[in-house]
């Protein structure tokens, strides 16, 4: 008999604009949040405690800020207050209190590091403790990470860096390699929490998905201990496995041995692919036969992906599986 998933839900971004949760058997879908029409959601994230969303959407005026939900959009709350123009990079706080991001007053000026918490949110900035953590005055932020006991601040500015929250002390150049472009995509594995993982940019055309070379690092010492040298532009660590997402193919791969499976080739579009919460499936965007983006399931392993959607128009991004059932 053919395994069946840990039963949960996905969500995703479609259209841009408009966060859904899809039952992963497929009997129930739900939009949970949108702000209209062509107004823009990205970098959609969920809490390492699995009970709230975040998400970068549109302030007042030509701002965006920091938002949150719950998993069923029946809480919905503005975490920060900038009012700034450039808002990304958006990282959880392994506490699932506190949300790091990277800022600045207007696109195209430099950034710097900033810290808010959705506890005491409606009394942004003084209640939520909305601050800045670090001025960085660069363009070239490509991402950020809090180390797996929150007291580190790992982002990228060309090369990474390490900031020590307890001492406010920042560490010298810990990747030395540069890509073409600051590294992006980073994040630390449970199973290694010592290690910084990131992508290396190898990105030629800016008018393209960037791509990197996955590499991990030793937090402290900042020397290499991971490289999966074949280009993606996003991964998803699982319980004891890799899920790498090329531009139109999925792999699975062990990342002790880099021996992988190609679990999908030609999807004719980004796969943003996932694993389910128990790592016996992968769900992932591929074009049907009409040429419209759709979520397939498919067992790790096996070739016998499944359709969960049926949408007639737009874009699926940012997929997330976790073990939760809509009440």
């Amino acid at each position: 008999p053919t395994p069946q998933p840990q039963s949960g839900t996905i969500y995703f971004i479609y259209n841009g604009d408009s966060i859904i949760r899809l039952q992963d058997d497929g009997t129930f879908q739900e939009l949970i949040v949108t702000f209209g029409v062509g107004v823009p959601i990205r970098e959609l994230s969920i809490s390492p405690n699995g009970e709230l969303l975040a998400f970068i959407a549109p302030g007042n005026g030509s701002a965006y800020e920091i938002w949150v939900s719950s998993l069923d959009g029946s809480y919905l709350q503005k975490i920060s207050c900038l009012g700034f123009a450039d808002v990304r990079h958006l990282a959880w706080h392994p506490d699932s209190q506190q949300v790091a991001f990277a800022a600045a007053q207007s696109v195209g000026s430099p950034l710097s590091l900033y810290v808010t918490s959705w506890v005491n949110s409606n009394q942004c900035p003084q209640g939520n403790n909305q601050r800045q953590i670090l001025e960085v005055n660069s363009t070239q932020i490509g991402g950020i990470s809090y180390s797996a006991d929150g007291n580190t601040l790992y982002f990228s500015n060309d090369s990474l860096y390490a900031l020590d929250l307890n001492s406010n002390t920042l560490s010298a150049p810990l990747t030395i390699t540069r890509g073409i472009g600051a590294d992006f995509g980073l994040s630390v594995r449970t199973a290694t929490p010592n290690v910084i993982y990131y992508l290396q940019d190898i990105t030629i055309d800016p008018n393209v998905v960037q791509e990197g070379l996955l590499y991990g690092i030793d937090g402290i010492t900042g020397t290499r201990v991971f490289e999966y040298s074949s280009p993606i532009y996003w991964y998803d660590w699982g319980i004891t496995h890799l899920l790498a997402s090329a531009k139109d193919a999925v792999y699975h791969v062990n990342p002790d041995t880099l021996v992988g499976e190609t679990l999908v080739f030609s999807t004719g579009t980004l796969p943003y692919a996932v694993y389910s919460p128990d790592e016996t499936h992968a769900a992932y965007v591929k074009l049907d036969i009409n040429g419209i983006p759709q979520i397939y399931i498919q067992t790790i392993g096996r070739e016998d992906a499944r359709q969960l959607t049926n949408i007639t128009e737009g874009t699926i991004t940012d997929l997330i599986w976790i073990a939760y059932n809509r009440s």
